[in-house]
C-alpha cells in the first residue's frame, strides 16, 4: 500500500507541473513568443515529427524486447503492479521535462552539446534501479546481463529523445515529441510485460 500512495503522489505532483507547463504552451500558442520564465519546451513541435517520435518510442520498446527474447532473458525481467501505468506516463512527462528540458550543455557548440547528451544519458540510465538496488540491507549491485541490457535500452532512448529535441526540424526545441516518444516506449513496455504475464493484477 506504501508504494501504491507513493506511485500516486508522484502521478498527482506531474500533473500540477504539466498543467504550468501547458499554460506555458498555451500562452506560446497564442502569442508565439516564450513567455518569461515559463518552462523549458514548452512550445510547438511539428505534428509529424511528434509522430515520429511516437513511433521511435515502439520500435525502441519492440527492440529492446527482441532483444531480451534472443538473449533468453525474458523470463528474468521483474514484475510491475497494474498500477504502475499512470505513474510511467507520469514519468514520461516529468523525466523530459527534467532531462531534456534543462540538464544540457548550453555553449559550445555541437560537440559539447552532443557530448553532454551522452553524458547525461548514461547520468539518465545510471538514476534507473536495474543494476542497483537499495533496500533493507543497503545498496548492491546486479551486472548480470538483463539489468545491463535493460539499463542500456533506457541510456540508447535517453540518446534518442535529445535527438528528437535538437534536431533542426524542431525548430522551438520542444519537449512534445520528446514526451510522445517516451509516452510510447513506457506504454508499450507495459504492454509487452502484460503479454508476458509480469503485470501483477491485485495490490
Amino acid at each position: 500500500m506504501d508504494d501504491f500512495v507513493y506511485r500516486f503522489a508522484m502521478v498527482c505532483v506531474s500533473a500540477y507541473v504539466f498543467a504550468l507547463w501547458f499554460g506555458d504552451y498555451g500562452y506560446f500558442k497564442r502569442n508565439g513568443r516564450i513567455r518569461k520564465g515559463a518552462f523549458a519546451g514548452a512550445t510547438e513541435a511539428p505534428l509529424k515529427l511528434t509522430l515520429f517520435g511516437a513511433a521511435c518510442g515502439i520500435i525502441l520498446a519492440l527492440l529492446l524486447s527482441a532483444l531480451e527474447f534472443k538473449m533468453g532473458l525474458s523470463d528474468k525481467q521483474t514484475s510491475v503492479p497494474f498500477y504502475s501505468l499512470l505513474p510511467w506516463i507520469a514519468a514520461a512527462f516529468i523525466e523530459e521535462l527534467v532531462f531534456r528540458g534543462y540538464l544540457y550543455v548550453r555553449r559550445g557548440g555541437k560537440f559539447a552539446l552532443w557530448s553532454g547528451i551522452i553524458a547525461m544519458s548514461v547520468v539518465f540510465a545510471a538514476c534507473h534501479p536495474y543494476v542497483w538496488d537499495y533496500g533493507s540491507g543497503g545498496l548492491s549491485f546486479d551486472f548480470s546481463a538483463q539489468p545491463v541490457v535493460a539499463t542500456f535500452g533506457v541510456f540508447a532512448c535517453s540518446v534518442v529523445f535529445y535527438t528528437l529535441r535538437f534536431c533542426e526540424k524542431n525548430k522551438y526545441r520542444s519537449l512534445i515529441p520528446c514526451v510522445a516518444a517516451h509516452f510510447s516506449y513506457n506504454v508499450c513496455v507495459y504492454a509487452v510485460k502484460a503479454a508476458q504475464g509480469f503485470v501483477e493484477w491485485n495490490f
